[in-house]
């Protein structure tokens, strides 16, 4: 069913197709899965967004890396292992 959605989100934005006839072309049959793509909102950009500007806000304070510890890259930052 994931590989569905983009499928679905295209055809919803062309505008020609129902809903309905959209799920079905897609082949969705059980009541289930034709809620879950319909009803689905899609949050991740507003997610991605309010994160990086928390990220700049309230930046995490970096330890201070001694000479005989090597670095470690996680999540774009400098850590020290």
């Amino acid at each position: 069913m994931g590989n569905k959605y983009e499928p679905y989100k295209a055809e919803k934005q062309r505008g020609i197709l129902s809903t309905e006839q959209i799920l079905d072309q897609l082949g969705l049959a059980r009541e289930c899965c034709r809620l879950c793509i319909s009803q689905h909102v899609d949050l991740i950009d507003r997610r991605l967004r309010h994160d990086a500007l928390e990220r700049i806000a309230n930046p995490i304070p970096l330890p201070e890396a001694k000479k005989h510890e090597r670095p470690l890259l996680f999540h774009s930052q400098w850590y020290v292992v």
